[in-house]
């Protein structure tokens, strides 16, 4: 399925854990992100495992936030290790 073949519970974007977190409440949580918008799909397409990855909600919404367009889930983990890097070096 879509989760196992993504990584699992984890968030692909910043690696946020629900289970982890908050516990029995979290187990088995986490969302589903288009990479391409479903609108944007023929209507005789089906997604495959290769269509979406799993994000947490944080980072699902911020996907979505930027405008009409979700912006490159690459491009927001990229910007999620760049500042984990500042806020490290902030903090030594």
């Amino acid at each position: 399925d879509a989760i196992a073949a993504n990584g699992g519970y984890s968030c692909f974007i910043c690696g946020e854990n629900f289970e982890d977190k908050y516990g029995v409440y979290g187990k088995g949580y986490i969302e589903i992100h288009h990479k391409k918008p479903l609108k944007d799909n023929k209507e005789d397409h089906l997604s495959t495992v290769d269509d979406v990855t799993v994000v947490c909600a944080n980072c699902h919404s911020v996907l979505h936030h930027q405008g009409k367009k979700p912006m490159d889930v690459e491009l927001l983990k990229a910007e999620v290790i760049r500042r984990k890097k500042i806020l490290t070096q902030q903090n030594q």
